[in-house]
């Protein structure tokens, strides 16, 4: 735990700020390692089957780690009033809330996929491989949930840095696996989404076992993971806003791409390909407004 009242206000702020960028840069490079991949290994008809649901994707899982993010806020608070009990309350209330809201969304999505595809404009070629990726993505949400909410309660207490690690970590198992999955298990897109979802299980795994070792005093008793009436009425209004404000973004793309899905696989590859390398420039303008 790390008292970020302590210091140079500006030197805490860059110090905690930092390894969120370095981690949004690697999450991206990662992202396009993964596309080259899938793109060298499986040909154009599979990345473009990837890529006609990959602002689906990004929009609901903005949309879970905005809510995570916003239960971030809460959890920080009663840290910084040394609230010791409601600060225990609220990191229960995001494992509970947090799962339940992946698990929702899995549902939901994987319920009405079909119709959704129809709205995304996925063409009869890309639609098998499309479905047979976004469904492993989104029934391994709740890893997502997981590793985020981890992520979210260190960092909460100060701690930017070790969900850079983990995150690492997890995007290196993930470039391998997916060599393994693609190349030697035959397992096609499938196996590039399993990739994905095993290495944020993993990490999220490995994340709550550094929490329970390094950081006893947040590691919850069964009667303080209890829901609690109060605390629930923190996190919910700033959990939803947050998931809100950031899937928003998001919508704006998962829009573009219902067009260009009636473009042609050539065009869908292109426009995957120059999407992820433009998000590159991006990242520093939005470290810069938000993160900062």
């Amino acid at each position: 735990m790390k008292n970020l009242t302590i210091g140079k206000p500006l030197r805490v702020i860059l110090l905690f700020a930092l390894p969120l960028y370095i981690g949004q840069m690697f999450q991206l490079c990662y992202s396009l390692i993964d596309t080259r991949i899938i793109g060298s290994t499986l040909g154009e008809v599979s990345l473009g089957a990837v890529g006609t649901t990959t602002s689906l994707s990004d929009m609901l899982i903005e949309f879970l780690n905005g809510i995570i993010a916003g239960f971030g806020i809460i959890i920080s608070t009663f840290y910084g009033a040394k609230d010791e009990k409601k600060l225990k309350k609220s990191i229960g209330g995001t494992v509970i809330l947090g799962v339940a809201a992946a698990a929702v969304i899995s549902i939901v999505s994987l319920l009405f996929l079909p119709q959704i595809l129809k709205i995304l404009n996925v063409s009869d070629p890309l639609w098998p491989e499309a479905s047979a990726y976004i469904r492993i993505i989104l029934a391994g949400l709740i890893a997502t949930a997981l590793y985020n909410i981890c992520a979210a309660v260190l960092r909460a207490i100060g701690d930017s840095f070790t969900p850079l690690i983990f995150l690492v970590i997890s995007n290196v198992l993930n470039i391998v696996l997916d060599y393994i999955c693609i190349l030697h298990l035959n397992m096609g897109v499938s196996g590039a989404a399993a990739a994905t979802v095993f290495s944020q299980a993993l990490s999220a795994l490995l994340c709550f076992l550094y929490m329970r070792k390094k950081c006893p005093q947040i590691v919850l008793r069964k009667e303080e993971a209890a829901p609690d009436k109060e605390v629930y009425k923190q996190l919910l209004p700033t959990g939803l806003s947050m998931g809100f404000m950031i899937s928003f973004v998001t919508l704006g793309s998962l829009a573009l791409q219902t067009g260009i899905n009636t473009l042609g696989t050539n065009i869908i590859v292109a426009h995957t390909g120059a999407r992820k390398a433009t998000t590159i420039f991006l990242i520093p303008c939005c470290f810069l407004s938000d993160g900062v």
